[in-house]
């Protein structure tokens, strides 16, 4: 098993070893668009494929992940997935998973309450969706256009 996770964390590195990176303390590269975005609180122009921070992200990543381990993302996001433990905001993220999630127009929702205007999917406690069978459902809510 220790063998299998030298082997992953090597992978890692070399995935990310020709990626542009950048670091932020405090919402420090406002005018930079790296490829991979780690700090505390993170704010770029924009990220490509990964952005990892410890309590605030608000980059608009593009094609990859957003995760902030203890905070919250607040971004224009168009990312395959936002996670964090608190809150999520984005446009039209894939996938969100967080004690609140906030989009325009996502996939998949999970959280305890989640808002959306046009979400194919939405899980959790009380489900707010413009387009979906109703307006307002709890447990679980979906666009029904899904089905044509």
């Amino acid at each position: 098993m220790k063998k299998l996770m030298i082997a992953a964390a090597i992978a890692a590195v070399s995935a990310c070893a020709n990626a542009d990176v950048a670091w932020s303390w405090w919402l420090d590269n406002k005018t930079a668009t790296p490829d991979v975005s780690f700090g505390i609180a993170s704010k770029c122009l924009s990220v490509d494929a990964l952005e990892l921070s410890a309590l605030y992200s608000a980059s608009p990543v593009r094609n990859g992940l957003q995760f902030t381990v203890f905070g919250i993302n607040d971004s224009a996001a168009s990312c395959a997935l936002q996670l964090a433990p608190w809150y999520n905001g984005g446009d039209d993220p894939c996938v969100q998973l967080a004690f609140v999630n906030n989009a325009d127009d996502p996939c998949v929702q999970l959280g305890f309450l989640n808002i959306s205007d046009a979400s194919a999917f939405q899980l959790g406690f009380l489900n707010f969706n413009k387009k979906g069978f109703l307006p307002v459902f709890p447990f679980i809510n979906f666009n029904p256009s899904v089905f044509d």
